[in-house]
């Protein structure tokens, strides 16, 4: 997942999202990932403390769960959610690589929700993702299948 990839959106525009290191950026806001392990089990939120404002708690999952289907199925995904976040899924990211007319790209899926419905996928360049915007693949999860 390291490097910045892109999407195309609706409103055809690129946005995108980085990994460096443990370094999250989206949407013009960088943050500081932590592993689930180093994450109090219970903390309390306290507004006075800005400290953590920009640090989220990412975890890993392995994807053998049933949620996805197909031979191209992520191995591995990462959830990432805000340190002080009390409800809610996250945001979740994982990589596959998928055959699209004949060769293999590399896709980062973006997803959401408690069935990690897919929201986005990005590629490693803006031309890629103008040219594959309006894609679907295999392993995609949508919430109602």
């Amino acid at each position: 997942m390291q490097g910045t990839w892109y999407t195309y959106t609706d409103g055809d525009k690129i946005q995108t999202v980085s990994f460096d290191g443990n370094l999250w950026k989206s949407m013009g806001k960088t943050d500081k990932a932590f592993e689930a392990s180093k994450h109090p089990s219970e903390i309390t939120y306290n507004t006075n403390d800005t400290s953590k404002d920009n640090w989220v708690v990412a975890t890993f999952m392995e994807s053998n769960d049933g949620i996805f289907k197909g031979d191209e199925n992520p191995s591995r995904i990462v959830n990432i959610r805000g340190w002080y976040q009390g409800s809610g899924d996250g945001t979740y990211y994982y990589n596959t690589t998928q055959t699209v007319d004949g060769k293999k790209i590399e896709v980062l899926t973006e997803a959401g929700g408690a069935m990690i419905a897919t929201t986005a996928h990005y590629y490693k360049s803006p031309a890629l993702a103008k040219e594959y915007a309006s894609n679907d693949y295999y392993a995609d999860h949508h919430g109602d299948d």
